[in-house]
């Protein structure tokens, strides 16, 4: 029974996405593969069920709070509260539990359901009702209602590791050509993740080179065993990006993700040209974001809106006469459409299809927004961030580090009540293009 509740990570079952949740498969995988991957223990996602079914009931009768109050407390099966149990005390003192959904294969879902850190054995259990109750969380219930799918109906695996105490961490991605980002941060990653921490960002090209000064912070030596870690794990695993940890000299593989599927009809990294006969180019910006809206209010009755026949003429426009600002590439691609600052969640009942979202930092509970966007562009945080994962499985152009202050000549607060600006977002390039409708 105990085999069937609680499996090791070294179990063969447990390369089995479906059985144990994406992020618990693909560090059983690496470490087959021979990677360092911290031990661990995995509650399978099936075991979840007649939890996350309880909260399914209350959601319907009430409301998300009701339905995470009924998961949290609710008892463990006997079986598998002595398992856990006997499993934490021989992992540590000091455990982390962390979500591993089947969904959780797919970007979208970055960030969405919850860790619990610095859990001693007796408070384990606590934190597997948090992370089955976080299923029912605003959050994932808003990306879910977004992407038309049940986020309770595959289950949701927990995954629990021994907490280290990171003397460095962050975030690693591969590029087709070979190059690898590097965010990094002294500490755990938690910070660059979650979106509130910028860190250095070193982009170390298919040479091997990159910054010196980023480098330096860093240390030559770590950056070279990161990049060669993300690298042994886009061969072996064919994950692109990773987060990792090192903790008294020795680099661990925390988490990994596989490379983004541009979904069908979303921008495509080069912009195509503009449709000259769509539109005269000499249109001005104000009815060009009127044709937009339009066309965005004919189209969004089925489902996701995507790209416009008038978005590209508005994007050449906007980036040819628009004041350009320079920050970080975040996710690739391209869009454009009027620009919605979003401090709030009053702000972000304002939010309409194909705008280009504006925040002062990446956090994960904008994803929602998200899904029907033409663009993010965000003044602080690193590509680092789990929204940024968000944004390139969604297809969309992303761009942090812009002073929108300066871009726009409008303090924030102005521009959280303007809508008369509209944007351009380049997110190969790492630029963003503001010009005045004039309404």
């Amino acid at each position: 029974m105990t085999g069937e509740l609680l499996l090791d990570l070294d179990d063969g079952r447990a390369i089995d996405p479906a059985v144990v949740g994406a992020k618990a498969a693909m560090l059983a995988r690496a470490r087959r593969a021979g990677l360092a991957v911290l031990d661990g223990v995995v509650i399978p996602a099936a075991v979840s069920l007649g939890a996350l079914a309880v909260g399914s009931q209350a959601l319907e009768r009430r409301n998300s709070g009701f339905a995470r109050a009924q998961v949290t407390g609710s008892l463990l099966d006997p079986d598998l509260a002595a398992a856990v149990t006997a499993a934490a005390a021989e992992l540590g003192n000091r455990l982390v539990v962390r979500s591993s959904a089947p969904i959780e294969a797919d970007g979208p879902w970055a960030g969405a359901f919850a860790s619990y850190a610095e859990l001693s054995p007796n408070e384990v259990e606590l934190g597997i009702r948090g992370v089955w109750a976080s299923v029912f969380a605003p959050d994932p219930l808003e990306r879910a209602r977004s992407a038309g799918v049940d986020p309770a109906a595959a289950g949701m695996g927990v995954l629990i590791q021994p907490e280290i105490t990171a003397d460095f961490g962050g975030v690693a991605t591969v590029n087709p050509a070979g190059g690898v980002t590097v965010v990094a941060i002294a500490g755990p990653p938690a910070a660059i993740v979650s979106g509130w921490e910028k860190g250095q960002v070193i982009v170390v090209d298919e040479r091997g080179s990159g910054p010196e000064g980023a480098v330096e912070a860093i240390g030559h030596e770590r950056v070279a065993a990161v990049v060669d870690l993300a690298r042994g794990v886009a061969s072996s695993l064919g994950a692109h990006h990773i987060e990792w940890a090192e903790a008294a000299g020795r680099l661990w593989l925390l988490q990994a993700q596989s490379r983004p599927r541009r979904p069908v009809g979303s921008p495509a990294s080069t912009r195509p040209a503009a449709d000259e006969s769509a539109a005269d180019p000499e249109m001005s910006p104000a009815k060009l974001a009127q044709l937009l809206r339009y066309e965005v209010e004919r189209r969004s009755a089925d489902g996701r809106s995507g790209i416009t026949k008038w978005e590209p003429v508005l994007y050449e426009i906007v980036s040819s006469r628009g004041e350009r600002a320079e920050g970080t590439p975040a996710s690739p691609g391209w869009g454009a459409g009027q620009v919605r600052l979003v401090r709030d969640a009053a702000d972000a009942e304002q939010v309409e299809p194909r705008q280009i979202i504006a925040a002062v930092f990446p956090l994960t509970n904008l994803a929602p927004l998200l899904w029907d966007a033409a663009g993010l562009v965000t003044i602080g945080g690193s590509p680092g961030a789990h929204l940024f994962e968000v944004a390139a499985w969604l297809g969309l152009p992303a761009v942090c580090g812009v002073d929108l202050e300066a871009a726009t000549g409008m303090s924030l607060e102005e521009l959280r009540a303007s809508d008369s600006l509209i944007g351009a977002v380049d997110g190969d390039a790492g630029e963003v293009s503001v010009l005045g409708t004039g309404e």
